[in-house]
This record gives C-alpha cells, sequence and structure tokens, in this order.
C-alpha cells in the first residue's frame, strides 16, 4: 500500500513517501499512484485544488480537531485524527491494507455475495446470479470506491452501459435486492457500506 505525507514533520513510524513542499506534493498526489494521502490540516487548501485528480483514501492531521475542522474535513476526505492519536491512524492503515489487499483479488465477498470482478458474474451461495452489464459496472464502482460517495452525474461518467441518470436508482434499486446495503446521502450520493 503506497502512503504519500504532506506534513511539515515527520513524525510517522511506517513505510511512506513524505514530503512538505506544495509543488512536490501537488505533482506526486496527481500521479495517482498512491493509495493513502496523510495531509497536514494547514494544507486544507491546496488540497482543494487538486482534489478532483485524486483517487486516494484522504486523512487529515491536525494538533487538535474540534467539530468545525471535523465537518469541513469530511466534506472532502474520508478521515481526520490529532498527533495525540497516531496510534489510531496506524490502526485506520492496517485495516485500510487489508481492504486494500481484497479488492486488488478479483473476487469480492459480501455477506453470502461473492462478486468476481473480472467476469462480472455474481454468486450467491455458490450459486451464479442474473446481472446486467448496468448493474456490475455500478456494482464495481461502488466497490472500488467504499471509502467514499459516488454521486449519480459520478456514476454515469464513469459508466459505459447505463442509459440516463434516472435509471441509476433503479440499478440501485437492484443491487439492493441481491442483498449489497447501498446507502444514499442526499447532495452527496451512493456508498456500499462496509461488509460485517
Amino acid at each position: 500500500m503506497r502512503v504519500l505525507i504532506f506534513d511539515y514533520f515527520d513524525y510517522y513510524d511506517f513505510e511512506k513517501e513524505f514530503v512538505n513542499n506544495e509543488d512536490e506534493f501537488f505533482t506526486k498526489a496527481i500521479e495517482k499512484k498512491y493509495e493513502i494521502l496523510i495531509i497536514n490540516f494547514d494544507f486544507y487548501p491546496q488540497y482543494l485544488e487538486i482534489m478532483e485528480y485524486c483517487e486516494a483514501v484522504v486523512i487529515f492531521m491536525c494538533d487538535f480537531c474540534d467539530e468545525f475542522k471535523y465537518k469541513k474535513v469530511l466534506k472532502v476526505a474520508d478521515y481526520c485524527y490529532t498527533y495525540n492519536e497516531l496510534f489510531k491512524l496506524k490502526i485506520r492503515l492496517d485495516y485500510l491494507e487489508k481492504k486494500f489487499t481484497k479488492l486488488n483479488t478479483n473476487i469480492y465477498k459480501y455477506k453470502d455475495l461473492i462478486f468476481n470482478l473480472k467476469t462480472n458474474q455474481l454468486y450467491k451461495n455458490s450459486l451464479p446470479l442474473k446481472i446486467t452489464k448496468a448493474e456490475s459496472e455500478v456494482l464495481k464502482l461502488l466497490i472500488k470506491n467504499q471509502n467514499k460517495y459516488l454521486s449519480k452525474e459520478e456514476i454515469m461518467s464513469q459508466s459505459n452501459s447505463i442509459e440516463s441518470i434516472s435509471s441509476i436508482k433503479v440499478i440501485i434499486s437492484n443491487l439492493r435486492k441481491f442483498g449489497f446495503n447501498i446507502e444514499n446521502i442526499k447532495n452527496l450520493g451512493y456508498r456500499l457500506k462496509e461488509n460485517k
């Protein structure tokens, strides 16, 4: 798992690439070769400039995290920790590494469902289910973006089989009928809830 850190000092005792220069951060973050970006909250404005080009899980670090900062961070990132919570960050990274390892395989397991990302075949209790091309595309997008919400526009722009934005609601409904727990938050979009 590749981690890029943009901070003043290297407080972190795990494998990562560290930068404290804005230009270097921009160049590296836009390369899209990192699964995780860890950013000092002071650099929040800089991240906003490039966030549309980043596909990584984003974690902000700060000295203290009040309600204002926390709300601000969660609008554009996945997590926020204080420097006193480095142990929580390490636990989160361990969890994400397991999750990414799982996603890098072609088989995705969710409750009693198995989805082969290579063949687009869905199975329930080892029996194949009929799934449309559009449904498999949306499912793939939700699986690969489990840490963030996808708007209908984002789903539409990344799909080749969806005919209209209005059909996304039907596709999501069909995926829920298979047994996928898909959350929908107004103005944010859809997200596949964690497999428990």
